[in-house]
């Protein structure tokens, strides 16, 4: 919302009109100071005064932008949204009338119609369709556009037919040569759909994957890799990349892990134990001192094929620059990730605009394999996931938090928010469930000794004897087993519902009943104890710590308190104190859990249930974080804002047809082009 008294001139204006008034719309908005500080220089710069149309349009854009779009679009249909239908027919005269003053050229210090970049805004009309956009993002989009295209127009570069392709599938599944997953060490199927997307990886410059939780898209991104080797490709020149550490620790992991399941390990298998994964920025080795990247347009990666995990979570700005970072006409693109799943936190909506809802992939519908089949969660919480994705309403009758708490595998159920000290009260009932109570391991597989009593035993025990034998690793695992079974995810991070109230209560909690034995009961600067949960939130690569990395206080038997982390064979273990940001981790928002899975979930959403975050993407990526058991807290009103609100970001990627192009530029081929 504007400051007190910023343009109030204006405003007194509006409110005498007889039109009706924009200071509901400005409301509405609720954009910051210094969004307001931005206009008004914008304002100045293009030398008008007093001009209505264009301050509410700037408004507009700034609303837009803080949803993630990329760009204003100039109909009544996505306007209107952005104002919760205040004021509409005023909202469309004023857009109308700014766009022809646009026409008359009164704002030729401030936009531009032409591809220059010597101008903050762009305007392009393109078969019709308005869109105004900051020149940074028009860029980027541009970019990326044009890059896309220019994969889409190589020839395959390896040479392969559809007969060695199929030899290669059959390799990778056969009895000697399949993964192998759980206890019994059961190969993986023979997924149609999964083989359809390794061939298409094989066989294709460009690849599109998608698929929800529990589709098979590790063990796919790690069948490519073997199935790549094969074809002549040399490890060394594989790159496997996603947005954050975590996501980039979790592919390094997914190879360590599923290799060794193979019973007969070839020569081109073995190659792959050492690849490791990297952040996008890591991978094209960014300069935070010269704010560039080594490996850019000029200056490619040099790698015959690249794999990216997690690409619903890559902004446009980043996978413009990262892709343009790649030769087209010798290195192969793999896109992975979930269409269906929260977009990124900045601008852009890229992975999800390539998949659309309508089954229509226009222009790369040889190039993209949907998986489908769920081999993860259950039927009853699939079939949540998709009523969600549906939009519709999940029928349900609301239970006691107790009832929802006891509830059978694949079960779940919503509980109606309550006052403060009965939510309190149902925190605690969650902690004594999954970390006091000495049963809460029994189907795990484990003995039923209790957390405390875990955390009691590795307490005898110094660093040496708990990283570096079988017995202290056995127990590290029992104690990583018990914490990554349940997680609370919140929307927010502030206020009753948000994690970092619902942490401090329980970790209070947990806290006078872990350890309150001991001497000293926690550490002195941190305040942490034994049992403590955390999460990294910035990466330190020295360290190998990544933001998201889940770690555990454990007390040792001469009183150091330390985190320990748990990695593909190994575990990392470090002093409170040399560890990078974190903060407490018993609950995390949905947007940090994106790419983890947990037996148990316990879904908060906001008490608020007409608020912006509220949307179907947020309801699905919460849901689908669990394997056995979910309980969403919330009000019906709150979920149904919920299931019949999806994110909607404004771009100019048009990907129905190839000539089409937001910036109309002819299609070009090879590297030369981009």
């Amino acid at each position: 919302m504007a400051p007190d008294g910023y343009f109030e001139g204006l405003l007194n204006q509006e409110a005498a009109a007889s039109t009706g008034s924009l200071r509901a719309v400005f409301r509405a908005l609720d954009l910051s100071a210094i969004d307001w500080m931005t206009i008004d220089d914008l304002i100045a710069l293009s030398g008008t005064k007093n001009d209505r149309p264009l301050v509410l349009v700037l408004a507009l854009m700034f609303a837009a932008m803080r949803e993630g779009s990329l760009c204003l679009e100039l109909t009544g249909t996505h306007v209107n949204r952005l104002v919760s239908g205040a004021e509409t027919n005023l909202i469309a005269e004023r857009v109308d009338l700014f766009c022809d003053r646009l026409e008359e050229n009164q704002y030729h210090h401030l936009v531009t119609t032409e591809n220059s970049n010597r101008y903050p805004l762009v305007f392009k009309n393109v078969a019709g369709t308005k869109r105004l956009y900051f020149q940074k993002y028009f860029l980027h989009e541009k970019n990326l556009h044009r890059q896309i295209l220019a994969f889409l127009s190589v020839d395959d570069h390896c040479d392969l037919t559809l007969s060695p392709v199929d030899n290669i599938i059959k390799e990778l599944f056969c009895e000697t040569q399949s993964l192998r997953v759980g206890k019994g060490e059961i190969p993986i199927s023979r997924d149609p759909e999964q083989m359809a997307a390794i061939g298409k990886a094989l066989s294709s410059p460009f690849t599109i994957i998608s698929g929800g939780p529990g589709t098979g898209k590790t063990s796919v991104m790690v069948n490519i890799v073997r199935g790549l080797v094969r074809t002549g490709i040399p490890a060394k020149k594989i790159a496997l990349a996603a947005p954050t550490g975590r996501a980039a620790q979790r592919m390094t992991e997914a190879i360590s892990r599923q290799l060794p399941t193979i019973r007969l390990l070839t020569d081109e298998d073995q190659t792959l134990l050492n690849l490791q994964g990297s952040t996008l920025h890591k991978l094209l080795r960014y300069s935070r001192h010269r704010h560039r990247f080594y490996y850019q347009r000029g200056n490619p990666l040099p790698v015959n094929a690249v794999i990216v995990d997690e690409v619903s979570m890559v902004d446009v700005a980043t996978l413009a620059k990262f892709i343009e970072a790649i030769d087209p006409s010798r290195t192969r693109l793999i896109l992975i990730g979930d269409k269906d799943q929260l977009p990124s936190v900045e601008a852009g909506a890229v992975f999800s605009e390539m998949i659309p809802d309508d089954d229509c992939p226009g222009i790369f519908k040889d190039h993209v394999v949907v998986l489908q089949n769920n081999y993860r969660a259950g039927a009853g919480i699939n079939r949540l996931a998709t009523t969600i994705n549906q939009g519709q309403y999940p029928v349900n009758d609301p239970v006691a938090f107790q009832v929802a708490l006891n509830g059978e595998t694949d079960h779940w159920a919503v509980v109606t928010p309550m006052i403060p000290e009965r939510w309190q009260d149902c925190l605690y009932r969650w902690a004594d469930h999954y970390f006091l109570k000495p049963n809460v391991m029994a189907d795990a597989g484990s003995s039923n000794l209790s957390y405390p009593d875990i955390l009691k035993e590795a307490g005898t025990k110094n660093i040496g004897d708990l990283i570096g034998t079988d017995t202290g690793r056995r127990l590290l695992l029992r104690v990583f087993e018990l914490t990554g079974r349940s997680k609370i995810l919140a929307l927010l991070r502030q206020g009753p519902s948000g994690c970092n109230e619902i942490n401090a209560i329980i970790g209070q909690y947990l806290a006078t009943r872990m350890d309150a034995d001991l001497n000293p009961a926690r550490d002195a600067a941190t305040g942490l104890f034994a049992g403590a949960l955390i999460m990294v939130t910035r990466n330190d690569y020295n360290r190998g710590l990544f933001n998201g990395d889940l770690g555990v206080v454990i007390r040792d038997i001469n009183g150091h308190f330390r985190v320990y982390f748990q990695r593909a064979d190994d575990y990392q273990a470090f002093p409170v104190d040399h560890l990078p940001a974190w903060e407490s981790a018993f609950a995390v928002t949905v947007h940090k859990s994106q790419g983890s899975e947990f037996d148990d979930v316990l879904l908060v959403l906001s008490d608020d249930s007409a608020h912006r975050l509220l949307t179907r993407e947020i309801l699905y990526t919460g849901v689908t974080r669990a394997r056995k058991r979910v309980i969403i807290y919330g009000s019906r009103q709150a979920i149904e804002t919920a299931v019949s609100q999806k994110i909607s970001r404004q771009s100019g990627l048009v990907w129905g047809d190839r000539t089409t192009s937001p910036v109309d530029e002819p299609v070009r081929t090879g590297y030369d082009a981009i």
